[in-house]
């Protein structure tokens, strides 16, 4: 039997728009399943064999959250704007914001063929205007009763992805760690360093203050460690090991060379030492 893909797949696309299966379900109390994929950038006339891949795997998951029995949101957005729509436009003598739109209609149109569980209508669309509908709900020109509610999409701004490094220098560890995270960054790795600030006082960091970063994105300080402490001088040798030696062979040469500065007492002490010494050799050596 033949599988004619183009009336079959016809069919379920067109089921699929009306009944709208995969919409997320706002209030639902099934269990919430969010599945994400990088939006893919409008600047030519049609997705390349580069974008299906991601979509395919992260469809498998969500189709399979659904089945199981999760309250699925699975949108879809468009990256617009850029140097290469820009450059498109500069060419073809053609607005951005046209060129954008047209690309976005192709794109949509293709991802319904692939046949993606992606719900379109819940797309982002970053060229439109901040505070602009973007559609509603009835769509325009769909007969309703009088008094109905309709829902409208309002754009939103862009949610930033970079932020300024505050400067560091000067402040405490811990008050540089509270200013990181009130900038949505986080403190990295810590250096001491000896300088003329005051212990624990935040002297560098990298990145520097005033650079861009990526969201909780760690910067890395250097923190003083006080003046550098003078050197120690090295003890002078001691000679004590040679007396050591001197007594071992029944005499001190220090001690018989500085005889005559000793006492009379000192002396017998040292010769009575001396003299032990040279006896416990003599018995050891029999």
């Amino acid at each position: 039997m033949k599988y004619d893909f183009q009336a079959i797949e016809k069919k379920w696309q067109a089921r699929w728009e009306t009944e709208k299966p995969f919409a997320a379900v706002t209030g639902d109390p099934r269990p919430k399943f969010y599945g994400l994929i990088e939006f893919p950038y409008p600047s030519g006339q049609g997705l390349h064999v580069g974008h299906p891949r991601p979509f395919t795997a992260m469809d498998i998951i969500c189709r399979k959250r659904r089945m199981q029995g999760y309250n699925v949101l699975f949108p879809i957005g468009f990256d617009a704007f850029g140097l290469p729509t820009e450059n498109y436009a500069i060419k073809n003598h053609i607005h951005p914001e046209i060129v954008t739109k047209n690309n976005v209609a192709r794109f949509k149109q293709q991802l319904k063929s692939l046949g993606v569980s992606v719900l379109v209508t819940q797309a982002v669309d970053t060229s439109v205007a901040s505070g602009a509908v973007i559609r509603t709900d009835p769509a325009a020109g769909t007969q309703v009763e009088s008094g109905s509610t309709v829902v409208i999409y309002v754009s939103r701004p862009q949610v930033a992805t970079t932020t300024k490094v505050p400067s560091l220098s000067g402040m405490s560890v811990d008050d540089a760690r509270t200013l990181l995270v009130q900038n949505h960054l986080g403190l990295g790795s810590q250096t001491d360093q000896y300088s003329d600030q005051p212990v624990g006082t935040v002297i560098g960091q990298n990145p520097a203050a005033g650079s861009t970063a990526k969201l909780n994105g760690r910067v890395n300080i250097t923190v003083s460690a006080g003046p550098e402490p003078a050197p120690v001088e090295p003890e002078a040798p001691s000679d004590s090991g040679s007396d050591w030696w001197g007594s071992l062979w029944g005499g001190d040469s220090s001690s018989s060379s500085g005889s005559s500065s000793s006492t009379e007492t000192g002396e017998s002490a040292s010769s009575s030492e001396g003299s032990g010494l040279a006896d416990w050799w003599a018995s050891l050596l029999g």
